[in-house]
C-alpha cells in the first residue's frame, strides 16, 4: 500500500499482444502468415465503433529515433492516398476509417503462443506453456467444424479444448504431427474464446540439449486450423 492506495500493475488491453488492437502498436506493414486468417485493422475498428484514426505529428510517445517514421509508414500502409483525410493541421492528421462490408468473424491468436513459424507454405505456432487461446468475434451465431493438426514437443499429452469455458473435446497428442477432428461447435454472437490446455508442461530445447540456440518454451504445436 502506497499513500493509502493499493499499488498494482494496470493491465493495458490495447498493449497486450493477445489483443486485436496490438497490430496498431506492432506497426507491421507486411502482415506475417499465421494459424488464423489475417485480421483486418479496419474490421476491428468498425466492430468497436471507432470511426477515425488520429495521428499526432509531435507526441511524447515518439521515444526512440525512427518511431515517428514507423508510425508514418504504417499509416501510409493503411491509407495509401489522402482521400481518407478529414482533418489536417500542425498538430495532427485525422483519417476516416472505411466501412468493412460483410459479417465475416474476427479471428486472432490470443495469449499463450510463441510467434508463428512458417516453412514451405505451412504456418504453425508453438504454445509457450500449457495454455493458449484463439479469440473469435462474430455478429451472428456460427456453427463450425473444428479440425487441426497438432503435436507435443516431446512425449505424450492430452489436449483439452474448450469454448467459452465449456469442454468441446480432447486430443491425444504425440511428438509427431497428427490430424484431429473435434466435430461441430456453435459459437454465440459476440466475443468467444477457444482455449487449449495441455497436460504436459512446456520445455525449452536449450534446457534439454536439443538445440542450444532455442530458449523458447515449447509446449504443443498447432497448425492447419480449420473452422468451417
Amino acid at each position: 500500500i502506497i499513500g493509502g492506495y493499493v499499488a498494482r500493475r494496470v493491465h493495458d488491453y490495447y498493449r497486450d499482444p493477445a489483443s486485436p488492437f496490438y497490430q496498431f502498436l506492432d506497426l507491421k506493414t507486411k502482415p506475417q502468415p499465421d494459424i488464423v486468417p489475417p485480421l483486418s485493422p479496419f474490421a476491428v475498428l468498425n466492430y468497436y465503433n471507432m470511426p477515425y484514426i488520429v495521428v499526432y505529428k509531435v507526441d511524447e510517445g515518439y521515444e526512440q529515433p525512427g518511431d515517428k517514421e514507423a508510425v508514418d509508414a504504417y499509416v501510409h500502409y493503411l491509407f495509401p492516398d489522402r482521400s481518407a483525410v478529414v482533418a489536417d493541421d500542425q498538430q495532427l492528421t485525422a483519417y476516416r476509417v472505411p466501412a468493412t462490408p460483410g459479417d465475416e468473424p474476427l479471428i486472432w491468436a490470443g495469449g499463450g503462443w510463441n510467434a508463428p513459424d512458417s516453412n514451405a507454405g505451412r504456418t504453425w505456432r508453438w504454445s509457450n506453456g500449457q495454455d493458449a487461446s484463439i479469440h473469435i468475434i462474430t455478429k451472428t451465431p456460427l456453427t463450425w467444424h473444428l479440425r487441426f493438426t497438432a503435436q507435443t514437443y516431446r512425449g505424450a499429452a492430452t489436449l483439452d479444448v474448450a469454448l467459452n469455458g465449456q469442454p468441446v473435446g480432447q486430443a491425444a497428442l504425440r511428438a509427431n504431427l497428427q490430424g484431429y477432428d473435434l466435430g461441430t461447435i456453435t459459437l454465440p454472437a459476440g466475443e468467444n474464446e477457444i482455449t487449449f490446455h495441455s497436460s504436459t508442461p512446456a520445455v525449452a530445447p536449450s534446457e534439454i540439449g536439443a538445440d542450444p540456440h532455442d530458449a523458447r518454451k515449447l509446449g504443443f504445436l498447432l497448425t492447419d486450423l480449420q473452422f468451417k
